[in-house]
């Protein structure tokens, strides 16, 4: 149930339209600063019911959104309340919505101000230009060419692929350089103009913590989240024991209504997973409990994000847990999950894949022999191969737990096999990722009597996958969530996890060009208070994950624990500085600890982190556009 209703931003913006400022000279209520905004409007704007102006705070470690005027003239001024404790150069920049709250204008420019705590700023000039929606486009190029260098918002690449959204965020092929200091991605008419700035170098920031459902009957937590080409995003979670979803639309910057998905009689649903391919189809999974009539593992599809067709059962046959999903961009879905055998309660690992909208057979990947977690990974390759990784006890030289894998491929499945011959300790904790080219790689952990070592091995298009080569070790490696690992477009490989160091789990990365060697781990954080210490069953947890975009650009979201909270982070890599911004908090809720921390991407960079509160249970979200 959900406990808080009000006063869920930790900051406020406030905007008073039509202010005159006179009454603001000298220290404002409370040591609030005031930015001073002047708008106005090119006369190629039409139609303009409402105004918005946004002003954010460097590397965008907080944006402030603001309610728009609707007491709209042709020139106004605005004074925009920032709280007491923001203070040096925030960014500001303004958008112009029609009646039905549609974005038709944006500032030419983003502009600067320099903030005085409890003080009015020299007045920032925004000048309001229009924008249109681009069509559908042709098939372009795959990489996007150099933006525009007015701004990101008017600056596209040179070589779309399918056409772009207009302002708010271009679909082209491969991401291109987008303008500079711009607010938001350039967009394109079609094919040949298409493409979004590339993440960084646009403007991008992320926006601001906001919940993706207001729905407080029965508790929300637990969310998966996918994002399609376009920006568009599905956030699909438990609420209570049913499934609900809500639909993020990029022209509007909003979550839409949130709704059911499966809320069926006696439904006990949990372990949901969400994926979208390239054409905007959505598909959710999730199992329902062994106690109930309809137990098994069910999924419903959606050709908007918005309406979802009746659940569906994939198996119901024994007793069905844990359920992983994936889908390639031409819509082809594995689902893997565990299966308790009687009469040992041995765990099987199962699967099935959907190719042109049938779900294959139930197939067990290899018998049951042990109870532990199988913990499996799953991807889908471009060329429709669906890839699996577990761990299960050896039954070879060892009675250790060892990684398997299997594959899906030309309508049946491969036998598991071993992918590492370590016998000195237990294996798992596996990771895989695939990419456009057929490329795909998995990665596990293996302990020794000292250390834990993170290994990895490529598999090519095609071909024999090469040896497993070890990425780093150390005194030991969280394994509670296993390493996320990610590939991009050019084969790069993006992979983090937790090391302790010291009694503290802070998160590191590593990077490796296809065919290269990895480079030595990376530290994201140093401060990380996460620790073992009994606080409660999650407190070493910081739960790493990363998610890349068309250009290889990396988004990496974490828990970081202050006290006896964990709050929600994240890091963006940039591909062409090939360096790591700064730490972001993405959220500044401190009465309560994130659980549950998930992130997507777009192929055009626009990235959506959710998570939920502890005790508060509700959805919320963070978007970086």
């Amino acid at each position: 149930m959900t406990t808080e209703t009000t006063n869920r931003f930790g900051r406020v913006l406030l905007l008073i339209a039509g202010l005159t400022l006179a009454s603001a000279a000298g220290c404002t209520k409370e040591g609030r600063s005031i930015v001073a905004v002047d708008v106005t409007v090119d006369a190629t704007v039409t139609g303009l019911a409402s105004v918005r102006i946004t002003a954010t705070e460097p590397g965008g470690a907080s944006v402030y959104p603001v309610f728009e005027s609707t007491n709209w003239q042709t020139t106004n001024s605005f004074g925009v309340y920032l709280p007491s404790g923001v203070s040096g150069i925030v960014t500001v920049s303004a958008l112009g919505l029609d009646a039905n709250g549609v974005t038709i204008a944006m500032s030419d420019m983003a502009r600067t101000a320099s903030v005085t705590p409890g003080q009015k700023t020299t007045a920032v000039q925004l000048h309001l230009v229009a924008v249109t929606l681009g069509g559908t486009g042709g098939a372009g190029g795959t990489m996007g060419g150099a933006g525009g260098t007015s701004s990101g918002g008017v600056g596209g690449g040179a070589t779309g692929g399918l056409g772009g959204t207009g302002m708010m965020v271009g679909s082209g092929g491969v991401v291109g350089t987008g303008g500079t200091a711009g607010m938001m991605a350039g967009g394109g008419k079609g094919g040949g103009v298409g493409g979004a700035g590339a993440a960084g170098k646009s403007g991008r920031a992320w926006q601001g913590a906001t919940l993706a459902e207001h729905n407080d009957l029965s508790a929300d937590y637990v969310p998966a989240v996918a994002v399609d080409a376009k920006g568009n995003a599905v956030v699909a979670y438990e609420h209570g024991r049913a499934i609900w979803a809500n639909h993020y639309d990029v022209v509007t910057g909003t979550w839409g209504t949130e709704g059911p998905i499966d809320s069926s009689a006696m439904t006990y649903a949990s372990w949901t997973n969400v994926a979208v391919d390239k054409n905007g189809n959505w598909l959710v999974a999730w199992m329902q409990d062994p106690s109930v009539p309809q137990h098994g593992i069910w999924q419903s599809t959606s050709s908007d994000g918005v309406t979802w067709s009746a659940p569906s059962a994939i198996a119901t046959v024994g007793n069905l847990y844990e359920v992983t999903m994936a889908m390639n961009q031409d819509g082809v879905a594995v689902v893997v999950w565990t299966e308790n055998v009687p009469p040992d309660n041995h765990f099987t690992l199962t699967g099935s894949v959907r190719v042109n909208g049938a779900w294959s057979a139930p197939h067990v990947l290899k018998a049951a022999m042990d109870d532990y977690e199988r913990n499996a990974a799953v991807t889908v390759t471009s060329a429709g191969v669906a890839l699996v990784a577990w761990e299960q006890e050896d039954d070879g030289t060892s009675t250790n737990t060892s990684v398997f894998q299997a594959r899906f491929t030309g309508g049946a499945w491969t036998t598991a096999a071993l992918v590492e011959s370590y016998d000195g300790g237990d294996s798992g904790s596996s990771g895989v990722a695939s990419n456009s080219a057929g490329q795909s790689i998995i990665t596990w952990v293996q302990n020794t009597s000292s250390t834990s070592e993170l290994w990895a091995q490529r598999i090519p298009a095609t071909g024999t996958p090469e040896a497993p080569v070890k990425i780093t070790e150390g005194g030991n490696i969280d394994t509670s969530q296993a390493p996320s690992v990610t590939l991009d477009e050019s084969g790069a490989a993006t992979v983090t996890w937790a090391f302790e160091v010291k009694t503290k789990y802070d998160v590191y990365t590593a990077r490796a060009v296809w065919g290269q060697p990895w480079q030595s781990a990376m530290a994201m954080e140093t401060d990380d208070a996460a620790t073992d210490d009994n606080l409660d069953e999650f407190e070493w947890v910081t739960a790493p994950m990363v998610r890349h975009d068309g250009a290889g650009n990396v988004v990496l979201t974490w828990r970081k624990r202050t006290g006896p909270r964990f709050d929600m982070w994240g890091r963006n890599y940039d591909v062409a500085s090939d360096s790591w911004g700064p730490a972001t908090l993405l959220e500044t809720k401190d009465d309560n600890t994130v659980y549950d921390p998930t992130v997507a991407v777009a192929e055009n960079g626009i990235a959506v982190a959710c998570w939920y509160y502890g005790t508060e249970d509700d959805i919320w979200t963070n978007v970086y556009r």
